[in-house]
């Protein structure tokens, strides 16, 4: 007969393995998608590295260091753009791997292993490819926090590191004190005041930080603190409107959060921890308060993902510490293959969301192909024009273009931002053609990029869409016959399936055989849906083109299933902005099956 003792041994060497496994994974996997992992604040600090040569601390926030020191690296020792990006990504996973070796090794913590995974990919969507955010790192932290607390050493050594990483969390981000207080409460819950000196070490280290961070705030925590002050008695989660959205984007978008959530639960009550199920649900309030007062609405976007992201950690750590490393025999293994589908189901999860950045960054590298064509290297895009694949634009993609240019050294350095920043704010207005857009309001001298990477000469930012002397033009549009006789569209590849109610991107080319370019701003891709030689009436049956077309240009086309299935004839043309609608028969058209 099997004891459960050596099943026990069997499920921590089997749990082992797979840890590391899951680790190489999720590094292919950021060495696979380098270039979408540039989405938002970790374009900007590998942006920063690299132009300035030195890691770039923001707000005070020090645990930036570590996910910067490789890339770095990398720079010092005069690596390419293509190395240094793929390093920074990898770096990410480096990060908490090393983290999990710790834990596991020095402090033979099975539940690191639980935690480190889990905070990665649990909860994680959007946020997967924008890592260098730095309540990523701090949750990192937290765990080796937790782990080396619950080891029980009391000796200078460990008051050292303890006060070390309380300081390295707190100064990360505010949102983290809650949990750091959870994290103490369920340690103060198993050990009561044996580890008094300890509490009160890292309780005061955290009330040093607080008040510093009063007493000195930066620009950026004056205004968020001026956010959640000026709405503290005007703005609650407490109401239908905001629940009901909130019940529906964590259902939709984080079921498994909600799984480990309600799994969590369930094992207080069964526990009868009432006290620890109070601190936990508290923990979740506060946090999820904190960013109600900053962000009434919740969607899901980045920025809102990595503002609730402590919840994560608050969500998974009991289940992770607590419980599941404290099972034995079958049960730990049964335990053990739960917590391993979770992450397993997450990581595909991860890698189908993938798909859509992957468009995203072929739409960028389609574009600065283009650019890379014509005179110049600062160009401005209409944002709803490259907006049809659903993501949203983003602050960070003239740092984000101006990096992917130069994946090949050999290339020309182009740098593309949206429309709208030159809508908004007097300083972007008033740019000198020997300054670039940076980002938002951070506009730098050309000659202020690393010349070892980068070149920019002067000149003012050139529109890509609606430029002089492209058809058609004017107020009307006098002769479509020419603009017929001049397009032609492709599809580069058909569907193989057609669902009711869905959308699906169809990749075609938009070829211009006239002398003079396509007017992106007055001619749009459209589809069609024909049944019984009826046509069928569907609403934003029209996509933007990317940019004005010369020659040829290859992007994707946005076509709405109907809502009935059945046999229809697909066609796939050209609409012309006139006094009406003009529908044009430049493109192709298939007879599909909906169901």
């Amino acid at each position: 007969m099997v004891k459960d003792t050596d099943i026990s041994k069997q499920s921590h060497l089997g749990v082992d393995i797979a840890t590391h496994i899951a680790f190489a994974v999720l590094g292919l996997m950021a060495i696979y998608f380098y270039q979408e992992r540039l989405f938002g604040d970790t374009a900007f600090f590998v942006a920063k590295v690299i132009h300035n040569e030195a890691l770039q601390i923001e707000h005070g926030r020090w645990i930036l260091a570590f996910h910067e020191w490789l890339p770095f690296l990398a720079v010092k020792l005069g690596a390419s753009i293509k190395t240094i990006l793929i390093l920074y990504s990898l770096a990410h996973v480096l990060f908490f791997y090393s983290l999990y070796l710790i834990t596991r090794y020095v402090y033979n913590s099975i539940a690191a292993g639980f935690l480190l995974l889990g905070i990665q990919v649990v909860g994680m969507d959007y946020g997967y490819y924008s890592p260098g955010f730095e309540l990523y790192y701090a949750t990192g932290f937290m765990v080796w926090f937790a782990v080396a607390l619950e080891h029980g050493k009391q000796s200078t050594g460990q008051y050292f590191l303890l006060t070390l990483l309380t300081y390295i969390i707190s100064t990360s981000h505010p949102t983290t004190l809650p949990v750091l207080g959870l994290i103490l409460v369920w340690h103060w819950y198993h050990y009561r005041w044996k580890f008094l000196k300890i509490y009160v070490l890292i309780l005061s280290c955290m009330l040093a930080v607080f008040a510093y961070k009063q007493l000195f705030p930066t620009w950026y925590e004056i205004l968020r603190m001026k956010d959640i002050t000026g709405n503290l008695y005007e703005r609650s989660f407490l109401n239908s409107t905001y629940l009901s959205g909130f019940v529906e984007v964590m259902w939709d978008r984080y079921f498994a959060l909600v799984l480990v959530f309600f799994a969590t639960v369930v094992y207080l009550l069964w526990k009868r921890l009432w006290m620890m199920l109070v601190v936990f649900l508290v923990a979740i309030f506060v946090i999820q308060y904190m960013n109600v007062l900053a962000y009434p609405v919740l969607e899901h976007t980045r920025y809102q993902e990595q503002c609730y992201y402590p919840i994560v950690m608050v969500v998974i750590f009991l289940l992770g510490m607590d419980f599941l490393p404290k099972l034995e025999g079958r049960q730990f293994l049964i335990g053990s293959l739960f917590w391993g589908a979770i992450i397993v189901y997450r990581i595909i999860g991860i890698y189908d969301t993938g798909h859509a950045f992957v468009d995203r960054s072929d739409t960028m590298r389609r574009l600065i192909t283009h650019c890379q064509g014509l005179e110049g290297n600062k160009f401005k895009v209409k944002e709803e024009n490259i907006d049809y694949l659903g993501l949203g634009t983003n602050w960070s993609y003239p740092i984000e273009t101006m990096l992917l240019s130069k994946i090949n050294p050999a290339n020309k350095t182009v740098t593309i931002c949206y429309n709208r920043d030159f809508r908004t704010g007097a300083r972007r207005l008033l740019m000198a053609e020997n300054e670039y857009l940076f980002r938002l309001d951070e506009a730098y001298p050309d000659k202020s990029v690393n010349p070892d990477y980068f070149e920019l000469k002067p000149g003012y930012y050139l529109p890509l869409n609606g430029g002089v002397g492209t058809i058609p033009e004017g107020k009307e549009l006098a002769d479509l016959n020419k603009i017929r006789e001049a397009l032609e569209l492709k599809v580069l590849d058909w569907p193989t399936k057609y669902k009711v109610g869905e959308q699906l991107f169809i990749p075609i080319e938009l070829l211009n055989k006239g002398a003079e370019k396509l007017n992106s701003d007055r001619v749009y891709l459209g589809f069609q849906w024909i049944q019984s030689d009826t046509l069928v009436p569907i609403r934003n049956n029209k996509t933007p083109i990317e940019l004005d077309v010369a020659k040829a240009h290859q992007q994707y086309l946005q076509v709405t299933m109907p809502k009935v299935a059945g046999t229809y004839k697909l066609k796939l043309g050209v609409i012309v902005a006139d006094r009406y609608w003009e529908w044009l028969d430049v493109g192709a058209e298939q007879t599909v099956t909906v169901d």
